[in-house]
């Protein structure tokens, strides 16, 4: 899976810089990445643990999907938090230069 996802998840949010500022986006993809692999093993876990997953391959399927999901939702999310944001405050230095 890892084949697979890896080069998608790199393609999707490798070429996109959130702070213009590769250090701080490197720390900030470091962070999204750990929370969603904690998300998606503990997801993954409790699945196992109640009987929904039987076996590695399932759970393997599964955490990938899951970190995979989660790791570009929250990068998505962030993006979209952080334009808005940009957006609003152009807004206000427009409104504040033409009083």
């Amino acid at each position: 899976m890892i084949t697979v996802l890896k080069p998608l998840l790199e393609w999707i949010v490798g070429s996109y810089s959130l702070f213009n500022n590769v250090f701080v986006d490197s720390l900030f993809m470091g962070f999204v990445v750990v929370v969603s692999r904690l998300v998606s093993r503990e997801v993954v876990g409790s699945f196992y643990n109640v009987g929904f997953i039987n076996g590695r391959s399932g759970g393997s399927f599964l955490y990938w999907m899951s970190h995979f999901f989660l790791t570009t939702m929250l990068f998505l999310l962030v993006a979209l938090f952080i334009n808005v944001v940009k957006f609003i405050s152009s807004i206000h230095l427009l409104i504040t230069l033409f009083k």
